[in-house]
Formats: structure tokens, sequence, C-alpha cells
């Protein structure tokens, strides 16, 4: 694994730590990126899964048909696309 410096593992400890606290239930919720710097947060999991599998569409196409996306989160970096 690479290593941080302190500022980096600091910064990331503090994201993670806020990203822990989440004060709401997030069953219904799900996240996904076309590779760029942004992470798509979307509600409706389940409509937007069998959406995605009833049309073979893109996620994020069903995503879009069902209206299901409300944030977008900006990352300072790149988020690779990949799967697997």
């Amino acid at each position: 694994m690479a290593t941080l410096t302190k500022q980096e593992k600091a910064w990331f400890n503090k994201l993670q730590k806020v990203l822990n606290e989440c004060p709401f239930d997030v069953s219904d919720f799900d996240s996904l990126t076309v590779g760029d710097k942004y992470i798509t947060v979307y509600k409706n999991k389940g409509e937007v899964d069998a959406h995605h599998s009833k049309y073979e569409t893109d996620l994020c196409v069903s995503v879009q048909a069902l209206d299901a996306e409300v944030f977008n989160l900006k990352l300072p970096f790149g988020v690779a696309s990949a799967a697997g």
C-alpha cells in the first residue's frame, strides 16, 4: 500500500469520520460514477435496480429515467469507474 503523509492521512480519516456519522438510514440510497470527479448519489435503489435490469440500460440512464438523483459529491480527485 502507498504511504500517506501525516496531513493526507489526517484528511482521509476526517472524511471517513464524517461519512461514518451519517445520521439517517441509507439503505435506500446508492451511488455511481462515470469515471470523473463526481459521485452521483441516488435514492429508490430498488426501483432503479429493477428499471436497470428490465430495460438493460446504463445505471445512470435508469437513475435519470426515475428522477432518483439526489446529490453530486465533487471530490478533489478523480474516481475511476471500474467493476470487479
